[in-house]
């Protein structure tokens, strides 16, 4: 993955928005949003385990009004 420069404006990159608008709105390749997200996933999932949270645990922090 390369460096790339942290944006100075806000993303218009919605959530739901795909690989490619976010990619557009960041200035970076759809690949890079990839590798980025996968990061960021493996960096959640490390540390729900190291907190001993499950996915229901998680998503009930996340979305405190889901049954």
């Amino acid at each position: 993955m390369t460096s790339a420069s942290i944006p100075t404006q806000p993303s218009t990159a919605l959530p739901g928005s795909s690989r490619q608008e976010v990619a557009k709105a960041l200035g970076v390749s759809p690949a890079e949003v990839a590798q980025i997200e996968q990061l960021a996933l493996l960096k959640l999932r490390r540390e729900c385990e190291r907190k001993g949270l499950t996915l229901k645990d998680f998503l009930a922090l996340i979305y405190p009004t889901l049954p």
